[in-house]
This record gives structure tokens, C-alpha cells and sequence, in this order.
């Protein structure tokens, strides 16, 4: 059973690590890493998220 939101957080959790790594090596703040791994993996630049809508409403789940 293939369910697309479980890769595209896989990705979103990925990248955010290797973001956050790098951001604290510059001594930024991580929510400096967040944000811009919210518009790397976006609609608005590598397209990496396939499941938009599903992802737009992890933060109600919770």
C-alpha cells in the first residue's frame, strides 16, 4: 500500500535536517533552517512535495 503523504514527509523530514545541520553551523536560528525548507521543498521552488493538500493539513491533525 503506497500512501504519497508518508514519502513527502520522509522528504520534508530529510531535508530539514540537512538545512537545519547547515544553519546551525552559520549560528541561525533552526526556525531560520524551517522556513527555508518550507520553500525549497514548496510548490514555489523544486516542486519535491506532491501531495500539497494532504501536507497543508498535517498541522490540523495534531
Amino acid at each position: 500500500m503506497h500512501v504519497p503523504i508518508f514519502s513527502d514527509v520522509i522528504i520534508i523530514l530529510l531535508l530539514s535536517v540537512g538545512v537545519i545541520l547547515v544553519v546551525n553551523k552559520l549560528r541561525l536560528p533552526s526556525i531560520v533552517g524551517f522556513l527555508v525548507t518550507g520553500i525549497v521543498a514548496g510548490p514555489s521552488a523544486l516542486r519535491l512535495v506532491k501531495a500539497q493538500d494532504d501536507v497543508d493539513m498535517l498541522p490540523n491533525w495534531a
